[in-house]
């Protein structure tokens, strides 16, 4: 088992997190899923427990005390770091985590989680060129959805949404729903719409379509919008890729596509969380008229090696 150490020659509470950690583990994550989805749809199994393959397939590092475990941080294989820290581990992360990852002489990582996690873990690789992206952390109950939204709708009263249907998306819809999903990206994701790579979209699409789940929304028979649960874990789901063409917007075309996100939610037990951009002024009313509450602020933050 891969320990440190500090000057003192003393074993750090940092350590790489074992088979015999999951319950402890989960119990740390549960009280603090709401803004951590990435990490915990890393290693949840689809019985909503942490997988041991998965566990063992990501690097995770904890911080324990008396009291148990007070801080974590995934590093997937591809770069990406997921922390979930408290006030006492968010001081104290050794660098050395860093360093004896995998993916330290990867060029790139992405950090993703609170505004203060994110931080505190940027702040301990500063060789690194940094571009960061700053969002409001949504949450909500499924039943709180499906209800705000009856009643959004009943204010909205679009004859556009009467001739809508809603669709759960599987593997044959890929090719027709592409075009939505390339504009989603070009216009949310990507930070250069001239480094948009079609093939990586492709295949992320496709396992958020076989693995997640995808909704989208017809009219007269085209897809116009989509809807997605990109990420599951123990106890929350992540909802993206919310996208409607422009020409039919302010319609509830999205409302309408977010009241079956929360009844698959509801189904599986899910509550749901999301990350917007704090710009989106248009994006954060329509998550605030079906229910959603900001719960704190998110960042996403790309590390480029020098």
């Amino acid at each position: 088992m891969l320990k440190f150490f500090n000057v003192a020659g003393k074993e750090s509470a940092w350590r790489l997190a074992i088979d015999k950690d999951k319950s402890e583990l989960a119990d740390f994550i549960t009280k603090h899923e709401y803004r951590g989805v990435p990490f915990s749809s890393k290693i949840a199994g689809k019985n909503g427990s942490i997988d041991s393959k998965l566990l063992a397939r990501n690097s995770v590092y904890i911080k324990t005390d008396s009291d148990g475990i007070t801080g974590a941080i995934l590093i997937s294989p591809d770069g990406i770091i997921c922390p979930i820290l408290t006030d006492t581990s968010r001081l104290s992360i050794d660098k050395r985590i860093f360093n004896a990852s995998a993916v330290s002489g990867k060029r790139f990582l992405t950090v993703m989680g609170c505004a203060e996690d994110a931080d505190a873990v940027e702040l301990l690789l500063p060789e690194r060129k940094k571009t960061s992206v700053n969002y409001h952390l949504m949450g909500a109950q499924p039943a709180a959805v499906s209800k705000a939204v009856k009643a959004y709708q009943k204010q909205k009263m679009s004859p556009v949404i009467d001739d809508l249907s809603v669709n759960l998306a599987i593997a044959a819809d890929l090719r027709r729903l592409m075009p939505l999903r390339r504009d989603y990206e070009i216009e949310e994701v990507v930070l250069d719409p001239l480094h948009f790579n079609e093939i990586s979209c492709r295949n992320r699409f496709r396992k958020t379509i076989t693995e997640n789940a995808v909704f989208y929304a017809d009219l007269n028979g085209m897809p116009v919008a989509t809807c997605c649960i990109n990420a599951s874990g123990l106890g929350w789901a992540q909802i993206g890729g919310v996208f409607t063409l422009p020409e039919l917007r302010s319609h509830g075309i999205s409302a309408g596509i977010m009241e079956h996100i929360a009844e698959y939610a509801a189904l599986n037990e899910k509550n749901l969380a999301l990350f917007v951009k704090k710009d989106n002024k248009a994006a954060i009313r329509l998550y605030e008229n079906c229910g959603f509450e900001v719960t704190g602020e998110y960042r996403i933050c790309y590390l480029e090696r020098r």
